[in-house]
């Protein structure tokens, strides 16, 4: 099947905006942490950073870079140019931004550093779209409703490397995203691509360790060879789920299910700990118990947790919309609302359980929202490919 369709179905195009925006909004928010603004009373621009921060900026913007250009899906080496020009306008606002924050140094080493990684990120897009149609494959693979997620689990990726800290075993946290990011690559290629001309197992680690990489490059600044380790366990985690062979008489039929299933679990598993994991809140005082915390007195640990909790959420709630879609067909609704407001809620009193954390009604219904706006994208793909005549009646892909 081809790639070239028309670009103008306003469900297809509001549908990559709204994941380049959450993308965006991701970046925006871990690059001017804490949000405690004030007036300089001199400016102080550096002109280049430590290799460290240069490294990071680039691979910071690779997801912006590669979103844009898919949501262009032109095919041409315009949509780079275009992408380097946002990549250059997003970074000067968080530079200007960052010139109003004390913790942060304004630095012109980031804006060009920022700009190349944003047409870093639309060349892979272009690269990997002519590879798969070159090979007889179809770039619109790259749209998938389970492919979606691991464009998700970047954000989520980046804010939990954010939030080890000084606590370096909690980076072993960072596994199971990982291990869902692999397990959705071998899975497509096993069932979309392995049949395909010249698209061997050893790219596809490539793209799992590449990937992996940019999801955790906060770690990676910090801990290089704990992430090159985790890295290449991955990598080996998705050549051997793509090692066996799948029937062509069952291949492409509702593998989406099992595979949700087994992700669900791992993101369990992910929740669990995150809220088990010993906790460096020991100075947040519970007489913040109530609606939110008053601004100036967040500590920059609560805020990295919560950035991680928003954005575990947001995962879930799309992961939790696209399996009961997939299961019940269109009476997925009501299960859905149920299983978001138990899991949210539920994940708020687990916490507010430990002796250094307050429960806040505010995060519960900040996390809630955020399920709510990943369920309500996966509505948006639903509509895209039911469109584009990709579902079945059952809602399965």
């Amino acid at each position: 099947m081809s790639d070239d369709h028309p670009t103008s179905d306003p469900s297809r195009t509001l549908l990559g905006g709204v994941l380049l925006f959450y993308m965006i909004g991701i970046t925006v928010v871990i690059t001017v942490m804490p949000f405690r603004f004030r007036m300089p009373t001199h400016l102080d621009i550096h002109t280049i950073g430590n290799a460290r921060d240069l490294i990071g900026n680039v691979f910071l913007f690779i997801p912006t870079g590669f979103l844009y250009a898919l949501f262009r899906r032109t095919g041409r080496w315009t949509s780079v140019l275009e992408a380097t020009l946002v990549g250059a306008t997003l970074s000067l606002v968080v530079e200007s931004a960052q010139l109003l924050l004390p913790e942060r140094e304004t630095t012109i080493s980031d804006l060009v550093t920022n700009t190349i990684g944003a047409g870093v990120g639309a060349v892979l897009y272009l690269l990997a779209r002519r590879r798969l149609q070159s090979r007889g494959g179809d770039a619109m693979l790259l749209e998938l409703p389970l492919v979606n997620l691991l464009y998700l689990l970047i954000p989520l990726g980046w804010s939990c490397a954010l939030a080890i800290g000084r606590d370096a075993p909690r980076s072993w946290l960072l596994l199971l995203p990982g291990a869902i990011g692999a397990l959705v690559i071998a899975q497509v290629y096993r069932h979309r691509l392995h049949h395909l001309r010249h698209i061997p197992r050893g790219m596809l680690v490539l793209v799992t360790v590449g990937w992996f990489l940019v999801a955790a490059f906060p770690a990676l600044m910090r801990f290089p060879v704990r992430m090159g380790l985790f890295a290449a366990i991955l990598g080996l985690m998705t050549w051997l789920i793509a090692l066996p062979a799948v029937d062509p008489a069952l291949r492409e039929r509702r593998f989406e299910i099992p595979t949700l299933r087994n992700v669900l679990l791992l993101f369990g598993v992910y929740l669990v700990l995150t809220v088990m994991w010993p906790s460096a809140w020991s100075a947040v005082s519970h007489s913040f118990v109530g609606i939110v915390f008053p601004v100036d007195d967040i500590p920059l640990r609560y805020l990295l947790r919560l950035v991680e909790t928003l954005a575990a959420f947001t995962l879930l709630g799309y992961l939790l919309a696209e399996f009961l879609g997939r299961r019940t067909g269109r009476g997925y609704l009501g299960p859905l609302l149920l299983a978001l407001v138990l899991n949210t809620v539920g994940f708020e009193i687990l916490r507010a359980l430990r002796a250094d954390y307050p429960f806040l009604w505010g995060n519960a219904l900040a996390t809630l929202g955020m399920a709510a706006i990943g369920a309500a994208v996966y509505r948006l793909q639903r509509r895209v490919w039911r469109a584009r005549r990709w579902f079945g009646a059952d809602g399965t892909a």
